[in-house]
């Protein structure tokens, strides 16, 4: 009731529509004695201000009753405040549940809270921006659309705490809290505790604390939550939540003290100020000045806190323009990746419209028509001020410019490269210092190349060699020499055939005497048997003594041995035979066989393939040679331009082993830079070569270096948003206080043209581009 009453007293309602609307809103009647109260209670405690140029409402006669107007048809009014920029929904009254719960948490009211709270939330905050890089980077990684899911749960649940320490504040320190509901601010969703009964408490500092409070408790659960995400483990629930609360929550807080919306910090400095419904009057104030000064409406008369309330007014009406146009611009990118151009701009039109006629409500109020009919010094001030700024588009000329970032790149700019494998054996400087054209930077050593060139250059001399002796050929004593030693061969041939019929005349006749050898042995067998077997007789006839017939056994096994002796003297003879002599002239023969190909071989000479052999194969070697050699001359590394070496610690390298083409150091030449400057390719059009360049690097901010556009690249590079083009332009760095690799920004002047006419051509190129017109 009391918040109701509060929002009709803006200075145009009067008892009567106060005692309507509180008819239509509670059902009840409103008396002058409870008017009377109000007034006297909201001025006691200084929500009431009457401005000098308000009306005076008289209240009614005391003998005479006011009757009761006719009351309409019962439609629901719209809430007061309402419109799209703020717009709520009131969802239960939570005051029977903070009362209950409220003697359970007092702890949070009391000093010692207050402190450890205040220490944990420095305490947080520095750690946070010690660790400020470790945050970046799983911001980065951890931006997904889980992440999404989790922020929009987290804004919630901390949303709602936030409020609920709003509330219980205000229980804490006696008011009543009968609204909680859902707010949609600058088509933004979040939740909101009316706390207005904190109006109505006579300590300032009560109703700044509660004010305070929620905001104060949001970054108390900040602090836990950087704690939390600094003492657990990576990639664990507990640590995602954590980060996901500290990022939620530590925007919500800087977005939640901003003092131009009607959150936290608008309530405070509005507490501050003890100036009730700041906002609305801010603007109020604003817009009547303006319409002072645009229409020539009547001035203002200056009320109290004059000055605070314009320089808020104009300071809340432009961060609110800006708040609206960055949400509108953000809803239209993500809108034109679904239903494109012209889908986003019917969906965002009312939208937009709607805003603007919420913004810029108050400004006009029929004063531009009362201009027009009633003030013709004014008319004719703006008829004339547009035809001015008529005549400056269509007449005077500014510069164009093209602008980009730019990135200094050396004119010249030498990568030594390891032409082979092999180890970094010396280096001629360092990092900084001059080379000049020419000079040796490096010296490479392969460890065992001197020996295979060595080795090699021995091959090819050993190959030359034999190459002279085929091409020479045989000479006349190794021809002779080769025929006497056919002649001798073909000798000892003869003597060997001459030994071999001796050996066959000598067999014939050993063969001979070996048989007649065995007959006499075979005819003294016999008789040596017979003469055994007599004797054998006459001893059983006791004739002869035991002594005799012993003698005749032994006279037979002699002749029997001598027998197989002969036997085996023959076929040992005829085993060997003339073996020998005949293997002595086979002998003999190959001899002469080969005396023979050797004397046809060097009467014949040498063969021109072998000629040819030798040649290819010191061909191949002179070539392997070759190559070696032009491997040892490749291991010193050479500068070809004069410069400065930019490789930092390449001393450092002396014994690294380095792969073929792997970087041994760099060398640029810092007197003379290219600068490359990256221009968006819809204002690529206007750039030609030869115009003036200004470059501002970010390392020199207060020098301005000027350069020429000398080309411009043949092909554009894609972007995020659009493709690029470079433009090179050449830049002489005598003081060399330029560095490759420097970046800034450039401006490239295009000519001159009207300021109409630059502003229509980019209207039209965006409308014919954009939508196909």
């Amino acid at each position: 009731r009391e918040r109701l009453l509060l929002e009709l007293l803006d200075g145009r309602n009067g008892r009567v529509s106060l005692c309507q609307r509180f008819r239509q809103e509670f059902n009840e009647e409103l008396t002058d004695e409870d008017i009377d109260g109000f007034l006297q209670l909201a001025a006691a405690r200084g929500l009431l201000e009457t401005f000098p140029d308000a009306p005076a409402v008289e209240p009614p006669p005391l003998d005479k009753k006011v009757p009761p107007p006719v009351s309409p048809a019962p439609v629901k009014p719209r809430p007061a405040g309402q419109n799209l920029l703020a717009w709520r929904k009131t969802l239960f009254d939570p005051d029977r549940s903070f009362t209950a719960l409220e003697p359970h948490v007092r702890f949070f009211w009391t000093r010692a809270f207050l402190a450890l709270s205040a220490v944990l939330i420095v305490t947080a905050a520095i750690d946070l921006w010690l660790n400020r890089d470790q945050f970046v980077s799983d911001l980065a990684e951890k931006l997904r659309w889980q992440t999404l899911v989790l922020g929009g749960l987290a804004l919630l649940t901390v949303t709602a705490l936030h409020e609920s320490a709003h509330g219980l504040t205000c229980k804490h320190f006696g008011g009543e809290v009968h609204e909680v509901g859902f707010l949609l601010i600058f088509f933004m969703p979040s939740f909101f505790c009316n706390v207005s009964d904190a109006w109505l408490l006579p300590q300032k500092w009560k109703r700044l604390a509660i004010t305070f409070a929620g905001g104060y408790f949001e970054l108390f659960l900040w602090a836990l939550a950087v704690f939390v995400w600094r003492l657990t483990l990576e990639d664990t629930l507990v640590n995602y939540l954590a980060w996901t609360v500290v990022s939620v929550s530590g925007v919500r807080v800087l977005f939640n003290f901003m003092p131009f919306i009607k959150l936290d910090g608008y309530y405070l400095l509005s507490d501050v100020l003890d100036v009730p419904n700041l906002r609305q009057r801010a603007l109020d104030r604003v817009a009547a000045w303006l319409r002072w000064l645009l229409w020539g409406a009547a001035r203002p008369q200056p009320g109290a806190r004059e000055k605070t309330l314009l320089v808020y007014g104009v300071h809340c009406w432009s961060a609110s323009l800006v708040m609206l146009s960055g949400v509108l611009w953000a809803m239209g990118r993500q809108l034109d990746g679904y239903i494109g151009h012209w889908g986003a701009v019917i969906v965002l039109a009312p939208l937009a419209l709607a805003a603007g006629r919420v913004m810029f409500q108050g400004l006009n109020q029929g004063e531009a028509t009362q201009m027009v009919r009633a003030r013709p010094l004014r008319s004719l001030f703006w008829g004339a001020s547009l035809t001015g700024v008529s005549a400056v588009l269509g007449l005077v000329k500014i510069e164009q410019r093209a602008t980009g970032d730019f990135e200094m790149r050396p004119a010249t700019r030498l990568q030594v490269r390891a032409p082979l494998a092999a180890f970094v054996k010396e280096v001629a400087g360092d990092e900084g210092d001059h080379v000049s054209a020419g000079e040796r930077v490096a010296l490479l050593e392969v460890p065992d190349l001197e020996s295979k060139v060595a080795a090699k250059q021995a091959e090819v001399r050993e190959t030359e060699a034999q190459l002279k002796l085929l091409q020479i050929g045989t000479r006349q004593e190794e021809i002779d020499d080769a025929r006497e030693r056919v002649e001798r061969t073909t000798e000892w041939c003869d003597l060997a055939r001459a030994d071999l019929e001796r050996s066959r005349e000598s067999f014939v006749e050993n063969v001979e005497r070996l048989d007649q050898k065995i007959v006499e042995a075979q005819a003294s067998l016999k008789q040596a048997l017979e003469t055994a077997v007599r004797w054998q007789r006459l001893y059983r006839s006791r004739v002869v003594t035991e002594q005799q017939v012993h003698e005749a056994r032994t006279n037979y096994e002699v002749a029997k041995a001598q027998l197989a002796q002969a036997r085996s003297e023959k076929a040992a003879l005829e085993s060997v035979g003339t073996l020998e002599a005949e293997k002595e002239l086979a002998r003999r023969e190959k001899e002469l066989e080969e005396a023979q190909a050797a004397l046809t071989l060097l009467e014949a000479g040498s063969r021109q393939e072998e000629i040819e052999a030798a040649e290819a194969s010191l061909a191949r070697q002179k070539e392997e040679l070759a190559y070696l050699e032009e491997q040892q001359k490749k291991l010193p590394l050479y500068s070809r331009v004069d410069g400065v070496i930019t490789t930092p610690h390449l001393k450092d390298r002396i014994g690294e082993y380095v792969q073929q083409g792997d970087l041994v150091c760099e060398i640029q030449e810092a007197s003379s830079l290219e600068v490359e400057i990256t221009v968006p390719e819809d204002r690529i059009s206007k750039v030609k070569p030869g115009q003036c360049v200004e470059l501002k690097a970010r390392a020199l901010p207060y020098e301005t270096f000027e350069a020429q556009v000398e080309r411009i690249a043949p092909a554009a590079s894609s972007g995020d948003h659009q493709s690029t083009v470079v433009v090179y332009s050449r830049l002489l760095n005598e003081s060399t206080r330029l560095k490759p690799d420097m970046t800034g920004h450039a401006r490239i002047y295009c000519g001159k043209k009207p300021i109409g006419q630059i502003g229509l051509d980019y209207v039209l190129r965006f409308i014919r581009t954009e939508f196909w017109w």
